[in-house]
């Protein structure tokens, strides 16, 4: 198994010194889809605002319409017009739209993906909100009107239809942040550090309507951000954690839950859920990333379900020897043996996070590695897709460097599977 990389724009598949002018401009994060209904793989980027944040307007989406062949057609901008005497983008808003913290689903039955950013304060009565936009056939978006959420910030967006009414509904995990702001406000980069611990979090569900609004339906302490049906009932359960707690809550078919404990990892942190089948067995595991409070050491392993709602965990753990980006742990069948695989970006100590590993799922014995890849600069996000339709799943890293005049520009790959 092996990957080679081109680049969005060019068609000798060289990287060396090239850049994207004009396309994903102070990119912070990109995701993929279908954004035209065209049946060919799109690519969007979540850009960064520059500029004073009570102006009018908001730019904060560039979608590349997919050629088909991995790659794409200049970018369309989608763009937020504010009534700024009555709400502002809030000031973490361009640090915090990505792939992460942002989603993409079927908010109004109408087969086009949508998006929901949190990026807005309603100052009136110090709300923070989200910003709710349609898809069109063109692969552009539209602004349909903001939802207010809670005093505390938005920091993470998923949804999942969890009531089978045909809409996705929304669950945001809200919370405060370790952060410092710097001076004037004008987009600078704002340092987020990592909470000292999970009690500030809450996870908020939101209950389509059917008109792309929507009804608050209860709130669950800790870090509920994905959906999967673990028992097969037709109804999507969540998976998350609650300070060293992993939980399952259990979906009653109504948009609220029971909750299961699974583990406490008492002498560890989780800091990333990956809830896929991992061994084929039609059930959905849980595959997870933990780091050791008195090693430091990170750790990949596994909770397989055995259905009835237990869980066994993998044989062995893989220790990762490296400083890693857990938040940016991405999943495929890279080798195509029916055992699903992660793609985790990492860095050398001290280091930045310029390139990424592979591990392959071994089934009850956990991972083995897969490999190791440069990148050559700084990794903001990273998307697993079949960029050019040839059956075999492929890797898009979005990235940022500075040049020779310390002027800073962003770099889009693509990491084409060439072999297994």
């Amino acid at each position: 198994m092996s990957y080679d990389r081109v680049l969005l724009g060019k068609d000798d598949g060289s990287f060396e010194g090239y850049r994207i002018p004009g396309e994903f401009g102070n990119l912070f994060g990109i995701d993929t889809g279908d954004f035209n209904n065209d049946g060919i793989t799109d690519l969007i980027g979540y850009i960064r605002y520059e500029g004073d944040f009570t102006s009018g307007t908001y730019e904060p989406i560039e979608t590349l319409i997919g050629k088909g062949d991995g790659t794409f057609n200049p970018p369309q901008i989608s763009q937020i017009i504010l009534e700024t005497d009555k709400l502002n983008l809030n000031f973490l808003c361009s640090a915090l739209v990505s792939h992460n913290f942002s989603y993409i689903g079927n908010l109004d039955s109408d087969g086009l993906p949508d998006i929901v950013l949190p990026c807005f304060y309603d100052p009136s009565n110090k709300m923070n909100m989200i910003g709710i936009m349609s898809g069109t056939n063109e692969g552009k978006f539209i602004p349909e009107g903001f939802l207010k959420v809670s005093e505390l910030f938005p920091m993470v967006i998923t949804g999942a239809d969890l009531n089978n009414s045909g809409g996705d509904d929304l669950i945001i995990v809200v919370g405060t942040l370790n952060i410092n702001i710097p001076p004037p406000v004008i987009w600078s980069p704002i340092n987020i550090q990592s909470p000292s611990s999970d009690d500030t979090k809450t996870t908020i569900i939101f209950i389509n309507n059917g008109d792309m609004t929507f009804k608050y339906n209860g709130e669950y302490k800790g870090i509920y951000v994905h959906s999967r049906d673990f028992n097969n009932d037709g109804f999507p359960d969540l998976i998350g954690r609650d300070g060293p707690e992993l939980n399952l809550l259990i979906n009653n078919g109504y948009g609220t839950f029971n909750k299961v404990n699974l583990i406490n990892y008492t002498n560890g942190y989780i800091l990333t859920i990956i809830p896929e089948d991992f061994d084929s067995d039609n059930l959905i595991d849980v595959g997870f990333i933990v780091i050791d409070y008195e090693t430091k050491d990170y750790f990949a392993g596994v909770m397989f379900n055995k259905g009835n709602n237990a869980f066994q965990q993998s044989k062995n753990l893989y220790k990762l020897d490296k400083k890693i980006n857990a938040y940016l742990v991405r999943n495929g069948d890279f080798n195509v043996d029916e055992l699903l695989d992660i793609v985790i970006p990492y860095g050398e100590i001290h280091q930045k996070y310029d390139k990424f590993q592979i591990l392959l799922g071994k089934g009850e014995n956990g991972f083995r590695d897969g490999g190791e890849y440069s990148v050559g600069h700084e990794i903001e996000d990273m998307v697993v897709w079949d960029f050019n339709s040839d059956g075999f799943q492929d890797i898009g890293v979005a990235a940022y460097s500075y040049d020779e005049d310390n002027e800073y520009y962003d770099i889009v790959s693509i990491f084409l599977a060439k072999d297994r």
